[in-house]
């Protein structure tokens, strides 16, 4: 089994992770174990290679991370029954969205060779992006963390909007969105485990 966990940084991919494998060692299910976790790769690639990632990350450098995430995955399915990945490709195409925005930006109005060159980069990355959402996204579960809290930094909620733009886009791919209440990350992580562990344990008791 895989499952995608989807959100902007801060929005508690990690914490629920750690939670759901804890939670799924827990119970009775030798089908799903064991579990492994996806992630810190993008901090990993940030070590071995110079590129800029995340908010200042190129096409180049976010085709490095989907690419990581998907061979990470794909490793992790040889031992593991379930795989949990922080991140998909939704966050890939929404900085992907955030750079080709701030590209654009600096492009005049008058110079219309590099807006002829522009228009040419974002067909082939839309036509890539739309290639690797369905050979690579392949997960049974997806689920959608909303933010926490405000979003006060301007690339973050840029980020989460161009995050909204890829749901929409894919509409092919079904989503579960974990909004729920709480006054702490913990109070939160638990009620978001609630709701995944129900959808992924009945899920797998359906099809046994």
């Amino acid at each position: 089994m895989r499952i995608g966990l989807v959100g902007i940084p801060g929005s508690g991919k990690t914490a629920l992770a750690e939670s759901l494998k804890n939670a799924l060692e827990n119970v009775d299910q030798k089908e799903l174990l064991p579990v492994k976790i996806v992630d810190d790769y993008v901090i990993d690639l940030q070590k071995e290679v110079d590129l800029a990632l995340g908010y200042m990350g190129t096409y180049i450098g976010n085709s490095h991370i989907a690419l990581r995430r998907e061979s990470l995955e794909r490793v992790a399915e040889k031992d593991h029954k379930t795989v949990i990945s922080c991140g998909t490709l939704f966050e890939t195409s929404a900085y992907m969205a955030q750079y080709m925005q701030v590209e654009y930006e600096l492009i005049t109005s008058e110079d219309r060779a590099a807006l002829h060159d522009f228009t040419l980069e974002v067909e082939a990355i839309t036509r890539w992006l739309a290639c690797l959402y369905v050979d690579v996204v392949k997960y049974d579960h997806i689920f959608y963390l909303p933010p926490i809290n405000e979003i006060n930094d301007f690339r973050a909620s840029e980020l989460e909007k161009n995050l909204q733009a890829a749901f929409n886009g894919f509409k092919l791919y079904p989503i579960t969105n974990l909004f729920v209440e709480g006054d702490s990350m913990l109070e939160i992580t638990e009620n978001r485990l609630k709701i995944v562990l129900e959808e992924v344990l009945n899920a797998d008791n359906s099809e046994g």
